[in-house]
């Protein structure tokens, strides 16, 4: 019972924020409409945000945030003008980290990092390189849509995901960086990524839903060395430059579809899916329009 009372005054110096005493949990969400109150909120010195942290409005410059570690619920940025955000000590985000309409955003920094409850990032107009180099949890999945102005995307410890990991139509991508990626539980998806060169997937074993590596325009080569099972569809398609797949451990896809990739050698699709037949490993095959005048070694 001591021991007890001894730790009660020890949570209730850990929630208070307010006059001279140390901040350690901020109670309630903050919407930051202006510098002043980022300042207000930054100045309070709060390791923990419990509730949302939104940025809106106009804000250009802001200064960093050295001590938050965690908000309890969403980081949500959605600013016309907000050209970096600094998170130096940020940790752990308990909803999604969403990136959503920011046409200046060149810069998050976010280095310690390691779990959200999602990570969304949409209309991205910014000549952004979003790498958050700790991340390994992602809750509800990865979703990267409609930025014309992402260039890059690197997770490198990111391991697995029980939810989906999905690119869709990012005009300006060209590198996908996901090398410590096992596993997904539903799929895995670049749709439209037309400047694409670089797709890094060279861990993933397992996806739990369709694979789809699609209008790809200038992707020129795909290796998935450790790829051993997609649990639907495997779909590659009118990916115009692709000129060589290399998938050497696959063993089970419920169907496979390559389709209109006119300078990858209809050979080398043919081979996989002689090899896959004969082990009795998918159901179904849609191959056509790539390039059946080529010819594969023996």
């Amino acid at each position: 019972m001591r021991a007890l009372a001894l730790l009660f005054p020890v949570a209730l110096a850990l929630a208070a924020c307010g006059g001279d005493e140390p901040c350690y949990v901020h109670e309630g969400s903050v919407y930051v409409r202006s510098e002043a109150e980022w300042n207000a909120l930054v100045g309070k010195g709060c390791p923990v945000l419990r509730g949302d942290l939104v940025f809106v409005d106009d804000q250009a410059k802001l200064a960093e945030a050295p001590a938050l570690a965690e908000v309890t619920g969403d980081l949500v940025v959605m600013s016309r003008s907000l050209e970096a955000l600094r998170l130096p000590a940020l940790e752990r985000v308990g909803g999604g980290f969403q990136l959503r309409v920011n046409p200046a955003l060149a810069e998050v920094h976010a280095p310690h990092l390691a779990s959200v409850g999602g990570l969304w990032v949409r209309a991205q107009g910014g000549p952004l390189r979003l790498a958050l180099p700790a991340l390994s949890q992602v809750g509800e999945g990865v979703l990267v849509d409609d930025n014309p102005g992402l260039l890059e995307v690197s997770l490198p410890a990111l391991a697995s995901t029980d939810a989906y990991v999905a690119f869709y139509f990012n005009a300006g991508l060209t590198r996908i960086h996901l090398p410590a990626l096992v596993r997904t539980g539903d799929d895995l998806t670049v749709f439209d990524a037309p400047r694409l060169v670089e797709l890094d997937l060279a861990a993933t074993a397992a996806v739990g839903g369709d694979l789809r590596i699609g209008y790809c325009d200038v992707l020129q080569t795909l290796s998935l060395p450790a790829l051993r099972q997609v649990s639907w569809n495997l779909r590659l398609d009118y990916n115009a430059a692709l000129a060589g797949i290399s998938l050497p451990a696959l063993e089970r896809a419920w169907s496979l579809d390559v389709v209109d990739n006119h300078a990858l050698p209809e050979c080398q699709v043919l081979a996989l899916r002689d090899r896959l037949v004969a082990a009795g490993a998918i159901r179904y095959a849609s191959i056509y329009g790539n390039d059946a005048a080529a010819v594969c070694g023996p």
